[in-house]
């Protein structure tokens, strides 16, 4: 940045080398973590009848935290009285940043030993015990089968909740300020950076980023599900299923210094954090859940007779409070920003990438023309080359739309808890409608009724009421074919040719609308969805040798 402060001109500071403001990052070296994760399982199947077969069994797994070589861990500990960081041993508080430490002010840096933690700085879960059973059984005859089972499953833990611990303490970065002394620049290149810490932050605005409860259990999954399969002959099967599971101990990253929602204001109610030396404290903590219910329906034509197809339809229901203020995305490991750490059940609704129908279609299919083939198996060698061979493969895609969040965009703080400006609040409605238009109504520039809500005013002690995934985006219609010929060079030589033609009929398929209620463009349509859900048509051709 430049301002013109030491020649008068912005531009003659720069040509001179006079910067205004300079800052420099050690991050220190790279990180060099390890763990050893083991898993024991036992099995066994019982046939009782030559009809039905029981399955069972049961699988233990060990996830230990991991172990950094260089040092760097860092963790927070919440229940000390303004909090304290707590690192391996003394040789990492000796690499303890001189900044970081006079950002935090008087909050404590200790050793594992002195906090009573392993020098991984969580404890690992010793309770992952994961019974298994399932059955199959043929109530009549060969042609149709009954399948059924449960589950828990472990949701293995790996290098994100490493990743969350590491460059705290030891992250080393400086802000130097250019100022005049005796009308001369104290920083000039080729040395643009002083001398000492630099411009150190108000004791008060450092964050944490992030802690790990150190009692945190793995997050499982309980999953269910039961089959029917029959063979309608002519080489083509049904399948219907019913699937569901329940996935508990999900990850969020709360902020373990947010204030409860209140009426007085955040400028009052800050003075009550209980880590009144920091700003933002995340933690990663289990809470969230899942609940998955599909029933899937299924048709299976095994390749015979030159075609094959396998068309599936998926009717599901994913609800969850783990995706944080806007569900546009699911759990990552480190888990999303929930609305509000003490009330987990305001997130909690439909997750935005499952879609609410989905029928998907797969088909190939050899034209009947050619050597070796139901007709023409004699033609001439110059018309087997022109209309012999020819392979067609096709992707017929049918979904709704996913599940989306109207956001204020942080214009007021409702709850007075300081969230709402620096993550995605949600608004207030206004009673006019639920915010989805009717089919007929909808188009690019108004997919959504944007009469439908309204920005909560600020410090009204609660957050907005709208809740996660009430919104319907756009859904997708997608035809995708694919044409190809072998040409036979030699006996183990052969010329491929493609062409391949995503969405052929150029079908529209629109991106996601704007979601922020204060933004113009609130609802407007301005891009289409990516090619691998439909995106505008695009051909390619191509010849392959194959040899």
């Amino acid at each position: 940045r430049f301002n013109g402060m030491f020649s008068g001109n912005a531009m003659a500071d720069f040509l001179l080398g006079y910067p205004n403001r300079s800052r420099v990052a050690n991050t220190g070296p790279d990180i060099d973590g390890h763990t050893y994760h083991q898993g024991y399982f036992v099995q066994d199947d019982w046939k009782m009848t030559s009809r039905l077969t029981f399955n069972y069994g049961v699988r233990y797994e060990y996830h230990p935290p991991f172990y950094d070589d260089t040092l760097q861990l860092a963790n927070f500990d919440r229940d000390f009285p303004g909090g304290r960081v707590v690192v391996p041993n003394e040789k990492s508080l000796a690499l303890t940043a001189p900044g970081f430490r006079a950002s935090i002010g008087s909050t404590p840096i200790i050793t594992a030993q002195e906090a009573g933690l392993p020098e991984t700085l969580r404890y690992s879960d010793k309770n992952n015990f994961a019974p298994r059973i399932g059955f199959a059984y043929r109530p009549w005859g060969n042609r149709t089968v009954i399948r059924g089972g449960y589950g828990i499953y472990s949701v293995t833990i790996l290098g994100a909740v490493f990743y969350s611990l590491v460059g705290i303490h030891t992250s080393d970065t400086r802000t130097f300020n250019n100022q005049l002394v005796n009308s001369v620049p104290q920083l000039a290149f080729p040395s643009p950076f002083g001398a000492g810490l630099g411009a150190v932050s108000a004791v008060g605005t450092a964050d944490f980023r992030r802690a790990n409860k150190v009692h945190a259990p793995d997050p499982y999954a309980q999953q269910w599900n039961l089959t029917i399969e029959r063979d309608l002959g002519w080489n083509t099967g049904l399948r219907v299923t019913y699937s569901g599971s329940h996935t508990i101990k999900l990850f969020a990253s709360p902020d373990l210094n947010q204030v409860r929602p209140n009426t007085v204001g955040y400028p009052v109610a800050r003075n009550s954090r209980p880590y009144p030396n920091w700003a933002i404290v995340y933690s990663r903590d289990t809470g969230p859940s899942a609940k998955y219910n599909a029933l899937i329906t299924e048709v299976n034509r095994r390749f015979a007779g030159g075609l094959g197809v396998q068309s599936s339809w998926a009717w599901s229901k994913n609800l969850s409070n783990a995706t944080g203020s806007n569900n546009t995305g699911f759990a990552a490991e480190n888990g999303s920003v929930p609305t509000d750490r003490f009330n987990l059940g305001l997130d909690y609704g439909n997750v935005s990438p499952t879609r609410r129908h989905r029928w998907l279609t797969v088909m190939t299919y050899e034209f009947p023309f050619g050597k070796g083939r139901r007709l023409g198996s004699h033609m001439h060698p110059v018309a087997d080359a022109i209309a012999g061979g020819w392979q067609l493969g096709g992707i017929l895609l049918f979904q709704t739309g996913p599940f989306l969040t109207p956001i204020t965009g942080g214009a007021t703080d409702p709850s007075g808890t300081n969230v709402d400006s620096r993550a995605n609040d949600r608004p207030d409605y206004t009673g006019a409608s639920l915010g989805n238009l009717p089919d007929g109504q909808r188009n690019v520039f108004a997919w959504f009724d944007r009469t439908a809500f309204v920005r909560p005013p600020s410090n009204i002690g609660r957050f907005g009421l709208v809740g996660p995934g009430r919104l319907l985006g756009p859904g997708t219609s997608n035809l995708s074919v694919n044409l190809r010929k072998q040409f036979r060079i030699r006996e183990q030589c052969r010329l491929q040719a493609d062409g391949a033609f995503s969405n052929l009929f150029n079908h529209p398929n629109y991106g996601l609308p704007a979601q922020n209620i204060s933004a113009a463009n609130f609802g407007r349509i301005t891009s289409t969805q990516g090619a691998e859900q439909g995106g505008s048509r695009s051909i390619q051709v191509g010849l392959r040798l194959i040899f």
